[in-house]
């Protein structure tokens, strides 16, 4: 993976929308970079972490438009109104929640698998680059390996 600043580049050549999805599906990798997260620390035994895990992704993509990809995407696309911003954090979030609803692990092998999902997920979801539709099946390859 680029490095942080390298994103940040790579999100500033790109149109908005597909900045967000590029920023959303690398924000942990950002994350160790800048020390933003909406994500609160995990604490008790492993059932109560992997409870608390989930419970802190939902949080996290209901704050995805007020959090640290908000900053990321704002510092990507300064030119970017807030309204832009939120609906373009939104629409990535949307995507990347669809692609993992779509995906059923059972049967076809990881990589048709996870195209098989995006490109449900993309008929609820058009207007990203194609590039931005391959980068969604490659994160759901490593996510769901």
């Amino acid at each position: 993976m680029a490095t942080v600043p390298g994103e940040i580049e790579r999100a500033a050549a790109l149109p908005l929308l597909d900045a967000a999805l590029l920023l959303w599906l690398n924000r942990h990798g950002m994350q160790r970079w800048d020390g933003k997260s909406s994500s609160p620390p995990l604490a008790g035994d492993p059932a109560s972490q992997l409870r608390q895990a989930i419970g802190a992704l939902d949080f996290e993509r209901a704050q995805a438009a007020s959090g640290p990809t908000r900053d990321r995407l704002k510092r990507a696309h300064p030119e970017a109104d807030d309204a832009a911003l939120t609906n373009a954090i939104e629409r990535a979030v949307k995507l990347d929640k669809d692609c993992a609803a779509h995906f059923r692990p059972a049967g076809a092998d990881l990589i048709t698998e996870a195209k098989r999902a995006v490109d449900l997920a993309r008929l609820d979801n058009p207007g990203f680059l194609e590039a931005s539709y391959v980068m969604a099946e490659r994160f759901l390859c490593m996510r769901m390996r």
